[in-house]
């Protein structure tokens, strides 16, 4: 019994493995939506171990996110996640988000928010 509490504590008291360099969340303001919108979010390996994204879960629609880097992220270096944001068709407000995963079972959600304009509709 001793020891199933033991591998519970060491699995939920785990430390991050990944620090975003700057806000997670991306607020683009008001921009026209007839466009296709590339962003990046840059995070350091801050553990003292190899890093590997896992997965890049994205919640649909008009948002992609990926991460490029397929090796192993050594303890200190930095990588990037990519996202490309489709604005056609989009009139309004939005928020959307993805999932960053890791090796280490880190799940860390990066999000872009803002307002896509018609074409030729006054700011």
């Amino acid at each position: 019994m001793l020891l199933f509490f033991l591998l519970l504590f060491s699995k939920t008291s785990a430390q991050p493995s990944i620090h975003f360099l700057s806000d997670t969340t991306i607020d683009i303001g008001q921009v026209p939506e007839d466009s296709v919108y590339h962003l990046y979010w840059t995070f350091k390996n801050i553990s003292k171990s190899p890093v590997i994204i896992t997965a890049v879960k994205n919640s649909g629609g008009n948002f992609y996110a990926w991460c490029k880097e397929k090796d192993p992220i050594m303890p200190g270096k930095t990588a990037t996640i990519q996202g490309d944001l489709d604005g056609r068709g989009h009139p309004g407000t939005f928020s959307k988000s993805s999932f960053v995963e890791t090796n280490t079972g880190e799940r860390v959600r990066i999000n872009v928010t803002g307002i896509f304009v018609k074409k030729g509709f006054p700011r």
